[in-house]
Protein backbone atom coordinates (compact mmCIF):
# COMPACT_ATOMS: atom_id res chain seq x y z
CA UNK A 1 0.00 0.00 0.00
CA UNK A 2 2.94 2.64 0.51
CA UNK A 3 3.96 2.11 -2.67
CA UNK A 4 0.66 2.49 -4.23
CA UNK A 5 0.27 5.53 -2.62
CA UNK A 6 3.59 7.22 -3.76
CA UNK A 7 2.30 6.42 -7.41
CA UNK A 8 -0.74 8.23 -7.12
CA UNK A 9 -3.17 5.42 -6.09
CA UNK A 10 -5.95 6.21 -3.09
CA UNK A 11 -5.25 3.10 -1.24
CA UNK A 12 -7.60 1.20 1.63
CA UNK A 13 -7.42 -1.79 3.65
CA UNK A 14 -8.39 -3.80 6.55
CA UNK A 15 -7.02 -6.69 8.52
CA UNK A 16 -8.53 -8.42 11.50
CA UNK A 17 -5.33 -8.22 13.72
CA UNK A 18 -4.97 -4.88 15.60
CA UNK A 19 -1.27 -5.53 15.43
CA UNK A 20 -1.06 -5.73 11.77
CA UNK A 21 -2.95 -2.63 11.47
CA UNK A 22 -0.33 -0.80 13.35
CA UNK A 23 2.37 -1.94 11.33
CA UNK A 24 0.56 -0.78 8.17
CA UNK A 25 -0.32 2.51 9.57
CA UNK A 26 3.93 2.75 10.59
CA UNK A 27 4.44 1.90 7.41
CA UNK A 28 1.98 4.11 5.49
CA UNK A 29 2.93 7.41 7.66
CA UNK A 30 6.50 7.09 6.47
CA UNK A 31 5.30 7.48 2.69
CA UNK A 32 6.06 11.24 1.61
CA UNK A 33 4.05 13.95 2.95
CA UNK A 34 2.46 14.56 -0.73
CA UNK A 35 1.29 10.54 -1.62
CA UNK A 36 -1.90 9.72 -2.04
CA UNK A 37 -4.33 9.37 0.77
CA UNK A 38 -5.10 6.07 2.47
CA UNK A 39 -6.93 4.21 5.38
CA UNK A 40 -6.94 0.96 7.27
CA UNK A 41 -9.45 -0.35 9.35
CA UNK A 42 -10.38 -3.88 11.20
CA UNK A 43 -12.24 -6.09 9.38
CA UNK A 44 -12.75 -9.83 8.33
CA UNK A 45 -12.61 -11.37 5.07
CA UNK A 46 -16.14 -12.39 4.83
CA UNK A 47 -18.11 -9.62 6.03
CA UNK A 48 -16.23 -6.57 5.77
CA UNK A 49 -17.83 -3.09 5.03
CA UNK A 50 -16.35 -0.25 3.56
CA UNK A 51 -16.42 2.96 4.76
CA UNK A 52 -18.67 5.53 3.18
CA UNK A 53 -19.54 3.02 0.37
CA UNK A 54 -16.22 3.61 -1.54
CA UNK A 55 -15.75 1.61 -4.94
CA UNK A 56 -12.43 0.37 -5.87
CA UNK A 57 -10.26 -0.15 -9.47
CA UNK A 58 -8.55 -2.92 -7.87
CA UNK A 59 -8.86 -5.09 -5.09
CA UNK A 60 -6.13 -7.69 -4.11
CA UNK A 61 -5.62 -11.03 -1.55
CA UNK A 62 -2.53 -12.44 -2.01
CA UNK A 63 -0.31 -14.96 0.17
CA UNK A 64 -2.70 -17.32 0.49
CA UNK A 65 -4.58 -14.92 3.12
CA UNK A 66 -7.84 -15.98 0.93
CA UNK A 67 -7.06 -19.75 2.62
CA UNK A 68 -7.86 -18.23 6.05
CA UNK A 69 -11.66 -18.58 5.01
CA UNK A 70 -12.40 -22.07 5.83
CA UNK A 71 -15.63 -23.20 4.27
CA UNK A 72 -17.46 -22.77 0.78
CA UNK A 73 -20.10 -20.38 2.33
CA UNK A 74 -17.21 -17.68 3.56
CA UNK A 75 -15.22 -17.82 0.48
CA UNK A 76 -18.24 -17.75 -1.70
CA UNK A 77 -19.39 -14.25 0.67
CA UNK A 78 -15.93 -12.72 0.48
CA UNK A 79 -15.79 -13.17 -3.17
CA UNK A 80 -19.47 -11.37 -3.32
CA UNK A 81 -18.36 -8.05 -1.17
CA UNK A 82 -15.31 -7.93 -3.26
CA UNK A 83 -17.06 -7.88 -6.34
CA UNK A 84 -19.59 -4.91 -4.65
CA UNK A 85 -17.15 -3.02 -4.28
CA UNK A 86 -15.26 -3.07 -7.20
CA UNK A 87 -16.56 -1.07 -10.14
CA UNK A 88 -17.00 -2.08 -13.40
CA UNK A 89 -14.09 -3.43 -15.70
CA UNK A 90 -12.34 -3.48 -11.82
CA UNK A 91 -9.91 -6.27 -11.18
CA UNK A 92 -9.36 -8.91 -8.37
CA UNK A 93 -6.03 -10.41 -7.99
CA UNK A 94 -6.14 -13.34 -5.54
CA UNK A 95 -2.51 -15.17 -4.74
CA UNK A 96 -2.64 -18.54 -3.20
CA UNK A 97 -1.09 -21.66 -3.08
CA UNK A 98 -2.83 -24.63 -4.89
CA UNK A 99 -2.74 -28.01 -2.51
CA UNK A 100 -0.98 -31.26 -3.52
CA UNK A 101 -3.53 -34.06 -2.35
CA UNK A 102 -1.07 -36.72 -2.97
CA UNK A 103 1.47 -35.45 -0.63
CA UNK A 104 2.17 -37.48 2.29
CA UNK A 105 4.75 -35.75 3.99
CA UNK A 106 5.31 -32.35 5.50
CA UNK A 107 6.46 -29.45 3.69
CA UNK A 108 9.18 -27.36 5.11
CA UNK A 109 9.82 -23.76 4.19
CA UNK A 110 12.71 -21.73 5.50
CA UNK A 111 14.33 -18.26 5.35
CA UNK A 112 16.17 -15.87 7.46
CA UNK A 113 17.01 -11.92 7.01
CA UNK A 114 19.23 -9.43 9.63
CA UNK A 115 18.59 -5.94 9.13
CA UNK A 116 19.96 -2.87 11.46
CA UNK A 117 21.28 -5.93 13.81
CA UNK A 118 18.29 -7.75 13.84
CA UNK A 119 18.12 -10.99 13.10
CA UNK A 120 14.62 -13.12 11.81
CA UNK A 121 14.55 -16.94 10.88
CA UNK A 122 11.45 -18.17 10.33
CA UNK A 123 10.53 -21.40 10.16
CA UNK A 124 7.43 -23.49 8.20
CA UNK A 125 6.03 -26.76 8.60
CA UNK A 126 2.84 -27.44 6.07
CA UNK A 127 1.00 -31.42 7.26
CA UNK A 128 -0.43 -33.26 4.49
CA UNK A 129 -4.21 -31.95 3.62
CA UNK A 130 -7.39 -33.56 4.85
CA UNK A 131 -8.53 -34.06 1.49
CA UNK A 132 -11.90 -34.73 3.18
CA UNK A 133 -12.23 -31.54 5.39
CA UNK A 134 -10.03 -29.46 2.62
CA UNK A 135 -7.94 -28.40 5.54
CA UNK A 136 -4.30 -28.82 6.32
CA UNK A 137 -2.19 -27.29 9.44
CA UNK A 138 0.50 -24.97 9.50
CA UNK A 139 3.03 -24.43 12.04
CA UNK A 140 5.54 -20.73 11.85
CA UNK A 141 8.39 -20.81 14.43
CA UNK A 142 10.34 -17.13 14.28
CA UNK A 143 13.35 -16.72 16.26
CA UNK A 144 14.41 -12.76 16.84
CA UNK A 145 17.76 -12.72 17.91
CA UNK A 146 18.46 -8.83 19.23
CA UNK A 147 21.34 -7.16 20.51
CA UNK A 148 22.39 -10.68 22.11
CA UNK A 149 18.78 -11.08 23.33
CA UNK A 150 17.06 -14.29 21.47
CA UNK A 151 13.12 -14.42 21.92
CA UNK A 152 11.24 -17.64 19.75
CA UNK A 153 7.17 -17.45 18.93
CA UNK A 154 5.22 -20.42 17.40
CA UNK A 155 1.71 -19.74 15.42
CA UNK A 156 -0.35 -22.67 14.23
CA UNK A 157 -3.40 -22.27 12.20
CA UNK A 158 -5.32 -23.97 9.65
CA UNK A 159 -6.12 -22.97 6.17
CA UNK A 160 -8.40 -24.25 3.54
CA UNK A 161 -7.20 -26.42 0.69
CA UNK A 162 -7.74 -25.54 -3.28
CA UNK A 163 -6.28 -27.46 -6.29
CA UNK A 164 -7.04 -26.00 -9.25
CA UNK A 165 -10.05 -28.06 -10.13
CA UNK A 166 -11.87 -26.61 -6.65
CA UNK A 167 -10.44 -23.14 -7.12
CA UNK A 168 -11.98 -23.56 -10.80
CA UNK A 169 -15.15 -24.79 -9.39
CA UNK A 170 -15.71 -21.95 -6.96
CA UNK A 171 -15.14 -18.87 -9.70
CA UNK A 172 -17.28 -20.64 -11.66
CA UNK A 173 -20.01 -19.92 -8.78
CA UNK A 174 -19.19 -16.06 -9.19
CA UNK A 175 -20.64 -14.76 -12.75
CA UNK A 176 -19.89 -11.08 -12.01
CA UNK A 177 -16.12 -12.46 -12.37
CA UNK A 178 -14.18 -13.09 -15.04
CA UNK A 179 -11.11 -14.61 -14.95
CA UNK A 180 -8.31 -13.41 -17.72
CA UNK A 181 -5.31 -14.38 -16.78
CA UNK A 182 -3.46 -16.60 -14.21
CA UNK A 183 0.45 -15.53 -13.50
CA UNK A 184 2.89 -17.48 -10.78
CA UNK A 185 4.65 -15.83 -7.44
CA UNK A 186 7.30 -14.41 -9.76
CA UNK A 187 4.53 -11.78 -10.92
CA UNK A 188 6.21 -11.36 -14.68
CA UNK A 189 3.06 -9.93 -16.23
CA UNK A 190 4.73 -10.92 -19.41
CA UNK A 191 4.49 -14.55 -18.37
CA UNK A 192 1.18 -16.41 -17.96
CA UNK A 193 0.08 -19.79 -17.21
CA UNK A 194 -3.00 -22.04 -17.08
CA UNK A 195 -5.19 -22.66 -14.20
CA UNK A 196 -4.02 -25.99 -13.43
CA UNK A 197 -2.14 -28.17 -11.21
CA UNK A 198 1.53 -28.10 -12.76
CA UNK A 199 2.67 -25.22 -10.42
CA UNK A 200 1.59 -24.24 -6.58
CA UNK A 201 2.40 -21.13 -6.49
CA UNK A 202 -1.02 -19.20 -8.10
CA UNK A 203 -1.86 -15.33 -8.86
CA UNK A 204 -5.25 -15.11 -10.53
CA UNK A 205 -6.79 -11.78 -12.15
CA UNK A 206 -10.31 -11.52 -12.12
CA UNK A 207 -12.56 -8.65 -13.87
CA UNK A 208 -15.69 -7.43 -12.50
CA UNK A 209 -18.13 -7.85 -14.99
Amino acid sequence: MAAMRVHGWVTDGFDANEAMLTHARERLRSAPSNAAPWRVWRDGLADFQVPGGRRYHLAHCMVSTFKYLLSEAEARACLQRLSAVLVPGGLLVLGLHLTNYARTGCEHERWAETRDGVEVVCNTRTWPADRRRRLERVRARLRVTDQGVTRGQETNWQFRTYDARQLRSLLAKQPEFKLVACHDFTHDLNTTRELDDRYADLVVVLRRI
